[in-house]
């Protein structure tokens, strides 16, 4: 009976499911990292930021054009790192100098 059963399974749907299954996975868990981050920005700091996106997205497409051109994938994964850091920073500052989160809150 099992046997049976086995003879008409089509293997190469269960290997598809087995990869698409851990492709969500993978997904699922780079993107708890920005949902982290966001609660972490908006609960926990009480500061609306929405860098944490930007951010993700800068440094995907830093990492992405530096492997283009033909640099190390780690060394490309350091820049995106400091370009992410470089946009956070950006961020804070202009609240700091320039109080853009009050001037938001006046209207």
């Amino acid at each position: 009976m099992i046997l049976d059963l086995i003879k008409h399974v089509n293997f190469h749907l269960v290997l598809f499911g087995i990869f698409a299954f851990s492709s969500v996975i993978k997904l699922g868990l780079i993107y708890a990292f920005v949902a982290i981050g966001v609660y972490l920005s908006f609960r926990i700091l009480d500061f609306p930021d929405l860098t944490v996106d930007g951010s993700f997205l800068l440094g995907s497409c830093v990492c992405g054009v530096l492997i283009l051109l033909g640099f190390n994938p780690w060394t490309a994964m350091v820049c995106a790192f400091f370009a992410g850091m470089v946009a956070g920073l950006l961020t804070a500052l202009l609240n700091l100098w320039f109080g853009i989160l009050n001037f938001w809150l006046q209207f």
